[in-house]
């Protein structure tokens, strides 16, 4: 499993991520914030993951994996430059 982050626009996240990433699922925030701030990305067959919520800071995923069976959340987070902007993160966490 991976998170990037800062990852800038991309024309075509769904053919560079399967590029990149092949064989494996992912998600982003692409449609929620244009220039692209987080990609998540992991082998469905090491990993079990279901994204709980996504917004334009963050991504928060439950996950489950699945060699020993361990359950864990993990939020993915890039928080905006102005502190303004990133009142909605801290309301979201």
């Amino acid at each position: 499993m991976i998170g990037l982050l800062k990852t800038k626009e991309l024309g075509n996240v769904s053919k560079v991520a399967d590029k990149t990433f092949p064989r494996w699922q992912w998600q982003h925030n692409f449609d929620l914030n244009s220039t692209g701030h987080i990609l998540v990305a992991w082998k469905p067959n090491t990993y079990n993951v279901k994204v709980i919520s996504k917004t334009e800071q963050l991504i928060h995923c439950a996950a489950v994996q699945l060699s020993a069976n361990r359950k864990f959340f993990i939020t993915f987070v890039h928080g905006m430059n102005q502190k303004q902007q990133r009142l909605s993160l801290w309301a979201e966490l």
